[in-house]
């Protein structure tokens, strides 16, 4: 039986790359592609909030680089520091050259979730900020949603 105040389980996964970022929305076991996003910086942090609020995403699942022998890329540092911001923002707030280049992307972001789920989490890692400021915010999380969390009909 379910909860009847379970809202979702939606995880977005990214594959953030240099000029492309792929982003597939998942529900339990089933994956799709969702977009691509040729932003960078800010503008694409906001924008995958604003993906991640309108999908009502829970939880964000970001492909972490590595060269073929296992060890961290320059870019690796780059997606750390993005996947801190973006788990400090969604925290505080409550939660392509060509079209085929970009569908190719949006499957690697596929994969990435495919590959989360079929190891069950196994080798992944929580990246937290460096900031201890922002570390505590982000473990305080968002505000409580008192409707929502009432037991009240």
């Amino acid at each position: 039986m379910t909860d009847p105040k379970w809202r979702g389980g939606f995880s977005l996964g990214l594959d953030l790359g240099l000029a492309r970022t792929g982003l597939a929305l998942s529900k339990g076991f089933t994956i799709r592609p969702l977009t691509v996003l040729e932003l960078r910086g800010q503008k694409l942090e906001v924008k995958i909030l604003s993906i991640a609020e309108h999908e009502e995403v829970d939880e964000f699942i970001i492909g972490l680089p590595k060269s073929s022998d296992g060890k961290e890329t320059p870019q690796s540092n780059k997606v750390r520091s993005v996947a801190g911001r973006l788990a400090v923002q969604a925290a505080e707030r409550g939660l392509s050259k060509s079209s085929r280049q970009g569908k190719i992307d949006a499957y690697a972001a596929v994969m990435v979730l495919e590959r989360y789920f079929s190891t069950s989490g196994r080798d992944t890692e929580l990246v937290l900020p460096k900031s201890s400021e922002l570390q505590g915010k982000l473990r305080k999380g968002p505000p409580k949603d008192l409707d929502f969390y009432s037991d009240e009909d």
